[in-house]
């Protein structure tokens, strides 16, 4: 039986935090008997697309553990606790799967009216590491015409691979500009252009695109196809700093962070720098 597509709230609002839906489905996770794999009529929850990580939060009382996208149907996975259950549909009807019945743990049945809400912290990282790639990349484009063909977005690391070789000079160039762009506070624009004008457009994409095209414009940076929340100004990125570049398959492999994630990483080495310092008994411009 097809599954009509989830209604994505986050295309609508990133910034909302809270919502409701009606559960389509709740069926046990095949791989985890703890997990149950929950379809919404509609969600905030944005899955794990386009080389980004999912978002994270409580979806009825459970924590929601990961999020996966299919033909436009969006699944959540959530997490129990010993003891703890949720009904499912069979041919008998309704039946509660656990060796418990808890009421507050026990409203994720098909036909139930649920609410959700996103990790807020965790969603806003994302969202300023994924702005902060787009300025990166167009700018990169605009000046080499390279072109991004690999990008990976985790909780922890931003990595771009490009079909061309940078020089260090040029990393430093273009760290530099991003940062301008950032300081700059530019209004970011989301469109879903029809067919026809996407024809007359021009735009990054990585792959070949299907149904609906929803475009992120950063007015003179970046026009480019994109699926995930960003940010409503590029202000809110924060700032951008590159952390790793690597020679890789024929181009370059750069690894950035942004915003709260670059700070963490700069107190993480500052961290150690002033370990080195106390166990050498040396000053920082010794350490150079």
């Amino acid at each position: 039986m097809s599954m009509t597509e989830t209604i994505k709230l986050y295309d609508r609002d990133a910034y909302a935090t809270e919502f409701e839906a009606d559960i389509i489905s709740c069926e046990p996770n095949m791989a985890d008997d703890k997990r149950f794999d929950i379809i919404l009529n509609q969600t905030l929850f944005f899955p794990e697309e386009g080389g980004q990580s999912p978002d994270m939060g409580i979806l009825g009382g459970y924590r929601v553990v990961d999020v996966q996208i299919k033909k436009g149907v969006i699944t959540h996975t959530v997490e129990t606790l010993a003891g703890d259950c949720c009904e499912v549909e069979n041919e008998a009807g309704k039946q509660i799967a656990g060796s418990e019945f808890e009421p507050e743990k026990a409203e994720l049945a098909a036909g139930v009216h649920v609410q959700g809400k996103i990790d807020w912290q965790h969603r806003f990282y994302n969202m300023q590491q994924h702005s902060g790639e787009h300025i990166f990349s167009g700018i990169v484009h605009s000046r080499f015409g390279f072109e991004n063909v690999g990008f990976h977005l985790s909780d922890s690391v931003v990595t771009m691979d490009f079909d061309g070789v940078l020089s260090p000079e040029d990393v430093t160039a273009i760290e530099t500009r991003v940062n301008q762009v950032i300081a700059d506070d530019l209004v970011l624009e989301i469109a879903f252009p029809t067919p026809q004008m996407l024809e007359s457009m021009e735009y990054r994409s990585k792959k070949e695109l299907e149904g609906q095209v929803r475009i992120v414009t950063i007015p003179g940076v970046d026009v480019c196809a994109c699926c995930a929340p960003h940010v409503r100004r590029t202000g809110e990125v924060g700032g951008l700093k590159v952390m790793h570049v690597q020679n890789y398959k024929g181009g370059v492999r750069i690894s950035i962070l942004c915003g709260f994630r670059a700070l963490d990483a700069f107190r993480q080495k500052t961290k150690t720098v002033d370990e080195m310092m106390g166990l050498l008994s040396s000053s920082e411009e010794e350490l150079r």
